[in-house]
């Protein structure tokens, strides 16, 4: 063979090699990004959900926190007032495992009470 094949193969490994890789600083910010524009966007549909719960209609709230839950199933506010929407819409079966998770999510916040109180009139 002659000799500047194995030149150019010899070269071409380390060229791969120089490449620089993706500095790790730069990644952590990025990825923690979308977490935080996610939670700013799952907070912005429970606010529409509450002012929709507060002008009486209840199956706009339902269906906005619905996305909400899909989006951040472990979100408890979400899920406490899905239940609660739930609940003013008619549907308490529907309601109660919702307020389950919000338990589990959040069994120390202050509605917690009135959320077990509420427990109590499930099927």
């Amino acid at each position: 063979r002659p000799r500047g094949d194995r030149g150019d193969r010899r070269k071409k490994p380390e060229a791969e090699a120089r490449k620089p890789e993706p500095a790790q600083d730069t990644e952590q910010p990025q990825s923690a990004a979308p977490a935080a524009g996610r939670e700013d966007a799952i907070n912005e549909l429970v606010t529409r959900a509450r002012a929709r719960m507060e002008a009486g209609d209840h199956a706009e709230a339902v269906t906005i926190l619905q996305k909400a839950r899909k989006a951040a199933p472990r979100h408890a506010p979400a899920a406490k007032l899905l239940g609660d929407a739930l609940m003013a819409s008619g549907d308490i079966s529907a309601a109660c495992p919702h307020w389950k998770d919000f338990l589990k999510l959040a069994p120390r916040d202050p509605k917690a009470a009135a959320v077990k109180a509420r427990l109590a009139a499930c099927p």
